[in-house]
């Protein structure tokens, strides 16, 4: 049974959208961790390391369908290990000549942390989508309203006429500066990993770049040599982005809770018959403006815990990578 708010079946739409649940959703995580372990095994039958027939059926059986979700479950309760209960069930759907070649070379960090940048791929891409949206509406709302005078505040106190569209503005132009960041995560952020168990690619000695290239290559990422086991800035960087995107969109939630209040009422969220109160019925309450404002202090707060994942000790350090 869901024992919290984003896994709820009929109350998950209030803090997240469908989109981004499915994304994350865990089907669809191990689905990401065993299509990377396909395009490791094809990447290394291309290069002669393990046979060809062996690849193509770690590829027919790297899904989550063909998976034994009882065995998978019952290994997750005796391991503990992220990973190797998938591997099992993928084994065990491999059968035993297939079974020895999965997973080879590799180490569990390389699939984690390459799932995880296929996450923040598709991720970025509706955010982008979303925030353009956004700006679009704003930039509408500026002209419609670049002649709708209004009062202007400075420490909390009414001071001198504004209009309503130089408000919005200021909020697209804002928007608009996020919409630069996040194009420029992605240099620096979508690349896949694999460099073994030490960052040595030890496993597969001479032939590990070559291996790694072609495996993010079929992926459409970009491979580091060395990897980037102990180094979390991108990871940090794009926390960051999303911490600075929250609190944007919380100041223009707080601003219209400000504004909407009874004795201001210059703006509203929502129309009448929308959002009432349960006792109250003269009420039409900022919900959505407020759960904007509750999860962009989540958001922000957990910034500082990516940015504390970037101190590893040694080759790799689970308490900043399991934080992250």
């Amino acid at each position: 049974m869901a024992s919290h708010p984003l896994d709820f079946q009929l109350q998950a739409h209030n803090y997240a959208t469908p989109e981004l649940l499915t994304l994350f959703d865990e089907q669809n995580r191990i689905d990401r961790w065993l299509r990377i372990e396909a395009a490791l095994a094809h990447a290394q039958a291309e290069l002669g390391i393990i046979p060809a027939d062996a690849a193509d059926e770690i590829g027919v059986k790297a899904v989550f369908a063909e998976l034994d979700l009882e065995l998978v479950r019952r290994e997750y309760e005796r391991s503990r290990n992220s990973l190797i209960p998938v591997l099992k069930g993928l084994r065990a759907a491999c059968g035993e000549y297939a079974a020895q070649y999965v997973h080879y070379g590799a180490t569990t960090q390389d699939i984690l942390d390459t799932g995880q940048v296929l996450e923040l791929r598709e991720t970025l891409g509706i955010l982008y989508r979303d925030i353009r949206r956004a700006e679009q509406r704003l930039v509408d709302l500026s002209r419609e309203h670049r002649r709708t005078v209004m009062i202007g505040r400075t420490h909390g106190q009414q001071a001198l006429p504004v209009t309503l569209g130089l408000k919005t503005v200021n909020w697209a132009l804002e928007l608009r500066r996020h919409i630069e960041r996040l194009k420029h995560l992605y240099p620096r952020v979508l690349y896949g990993q694999l460099s073994g168990a030490v960052g040595t690619m030890a496993a597969l000695g001479s032939r590990g770049r070559e291996v790694g290239e072609k495996t993010m290559a079929r992926l459409g990422l970009k491979y580091s040599a060395p990897g980037w086991h102990t180094c979390r800035d991108n990871m940090a960087e794009a926390a960051s982005f999303f911490g600075l995107l929250a609190g944007t969109l919380e100041k223009v939630a707080s601003e219209g809770y400000l504004l909407g209040k009874t004795e201001v009422g210059e703006l509203a969220e929502a129309a009448p018959g929308t959002m009432m109160s349960t006792t109250m019925v003269h009420k039409r309450n900022p919900v959505f403006c407020q759960r904007v404002g509750v999860l962009g202090r989540h958001i922000r707060s957990l910034v500082g815990v990516a940015v504390e994942s970037m101190v590893h000790e040694h080759e790799r350090d689970p308490r900043s990578l399991w934080s992250e």
